[in-house]
């Protein structure tokens, strides 16, 4: 690993994890001042515009993370039409269910679901404006300004929730927020890239290999729009506006951390990934290092979620989410093989590898729907034997959408790693040991942690100071057992990871862990 690329991931990872935290404290924001209706109005939007979603860049904005900087003076005016063409169609769509879709629902309580949408159709052309100056400047290696711009497009938008949830815009504030967010990303990238930059005209023939480059990312675009919000939009006809909210709540709650992780990683390896496209050892190896240092670390973090949340639950909201706590530790366990997949697709994607990455979206899409109608059914169906309290949709369909993913994902995976030339012992001791392990240590965390509150006398104080203990216990606990698992267990995945960081940082890890320091070759070379 080039020190260029070592040191791009450290500054795209510190912009990341900023920007992830932010979007965590935007989530918390939102449910100190919003109800569970609230997330479940703007549950059925998302269900809505799943069909327009395709128009978000119609693909294009795969294409620009992974071209090179000389091809945008050949295709990037090209794609800068589709993009903009797709948003105007978008916001068209979108505009078109302003008035009827509130008479689409038997709920009682869809009042502002128009105005969701009509902002939503705006926020269109804002998002698809973006996608070339954005990508022209990450092509140019600009990772300080890309960071900074995403920092600060998070602030922006924390502080405009803030404003707008507390001032009783409820699940408007939703879209207000990421609009307000998404203007200052455009007009920080067209700063970035210039203006003059920007150019529509292309070669006089440029229809032609637009259209060959489009043909397989237009169709992920549209897979990844139909399973993005598939499962929302069946459930919203079936079970009420709270139990949607829940749903909703679960998923971004269970999901913000883990994109802290995978999105660290993918916004530096599809860029690179295309550097050294042609080279299929080269591109093997970087799939190859994904896979093996996702299917640990992820696992590891998903369960540390799990086995904290509860406590902190209690510690932000009282008791005005209980409801989400068992849906979000399951919607946990289930996302581990999920977010292997997802951070897959960041390599294979630079390398255009876009059979592969297709069969990946398709699966997913399956996934979602799959696992929705199978949830419904059964809350339809429980009824002849026991029927399912209302307080428990949520947690259905958590579980019936999560299973199903978790299956096709594992497959899906198995079958990269073939071609990226992992063993059949390699894959299985590294898809199987670590979510047990980390399973394990998250279910024996909270049961401690719950023995501990009655020995030290926590349970009869305040629902905030017993959360506060128990959190800083399970925090302790697992942290612990996560390091003891990586010095003895996973040694040379730790060494694998710990190339990324500064050579000064990984020096004084290795004194403190005890162990001797290796270079990523070894890593390698053990595999």
């Amino acid at each position: 690993m080039t020190q260029n690329k070592t040191s791009s991931l450290i500054l795209t990872s510190i912009a990341s994890l900023v920007s992830r935290f932010t979007g965590l404290s935007t989530q918390i924001v939102m449910a100190w001042f919003l109800m569970p209706a609230d997330y479940g109005l703007y549950a059925i939007a998302l269900g809505i515009t799943t069909f327009t979603t395709i128009m978000r860049g119609g693909g294009t904005g795969v294409v620009f993370q992974t071209m090179q900087l000389k091809e945008f003076s050949t295709i990037g005016g090209g794609l800068l039409r589709v993009a903009l063409g797709c948003g105007i169609l978008g916001t068209v769509f979108t505009l078109a269910m302003v008035l009827p879709a509130p008479y689409l629902y038997p709920q009682d309580n869809t009042k502002g679901l128009g105005w969701i949408l009509f902002y939503s159709a705006v926020g269109f052309i804002v998002f698809n404006f973006t996608t070339y100056p954005r990508a022209k400047v990450l092509s140019r290696l600009l990772f300080k300004q890309i960071a900074l711009m995403d920092i600060a497009s998070a602030l922006v938008k924390l502080a405009s929730t803030y404003y707008f949830a507390a001032n009783g815009y409820g699940a408007l504030s939703f879209v207000l927020s990421q609009l307000v967010s998404g203007m200052v990303v455009l007009f920080w990238s067209l700063a970035v890239a210039g203006l003059e930059r920007i150019d529509f005209q292309t070669q006089p023939n440029w229809i032609a290999p637009t259209y060959t480059m489009m043909k397989i990312p237009f169709v992920m675009a549209l897979i990844t729009s139909l399973g993005s919000s598939t499962d929302l939009f069946v459930a919203s006809f079936f079970i009420p506006v709270s139990a949607l909210g829940i749903y909703l709540f679960t998923n971004q709650i269970a999901v913000q951390p883990v994109q802290m992780l995978s999105s660290t990683l993918q916004s530096v390896l599809a860029p690179y990934a295309a550097r050294v496209r042609g080279d299929s050892e080269q591109e093997d190896l970087s799939v190859r290092q994904t896979f093996l240092t996702g299917v640990i670390f992820v696992p590891l973090f998903i369960m540390g979620i799990a086995a904290v949340y509860p406590s902190l639950a209690h510690l932000l909201f009282a008791q005005k989410w209980d409801q989400s706590i068992l849906p979000v530790q399951f919607a946990c366990a289930f996302l581990m093989y999920p977010t292997v997949q997802n951070l897959l697709e960041a390599p294979l994607m630079g390398a255009r590898r876009w059979s592969v990455v297709l069969e990946l979206f398709t699966g997913r899409m399956i996934a979602k729907i799959t696992g929705a109608l199978l949830g419904i059914g059964a809350i339809f169906a429980a009824p002849l034997v026991a029927p399912i309290p209302e307080n428990y949709y949520a947690l259905t369909l958590v579980i019936s959408v999560g299973f199903v993913c978790t299956v096709i994902s594992f497959y899906q995976i198995k079958k990269v790693s073939k071609q990226i030339h992992i063993s059949n012992i390699t894959f299985n001791y590294e898809m199987y040991s670590t979510p047990a392990y980390s399973v394990l240590a998250a279910v024996a965390t909270s049961s401690l942690a719950n023995s501990a509150i009655q020995i030290v006398g926590f349970a009869s104080t305040s629902i905030r100071t017993e959360a506060l203990f128990e959190f800083l216990f399970c925090l302790a606990t697992y942290g612990g057992v996560c390091v003891v698992l990586l010095r003895f267990g996973y040694v040379e995945n730790l060494n694998n990871l710990l190339q990324l960081f500064p050579q000064n940082m990984r020096k004084y890890i290795y004194k403190v862990l005890a162990l001797q320091e290796r270079s990523a070759a070894t890593f390698e070379q053990s595999k």
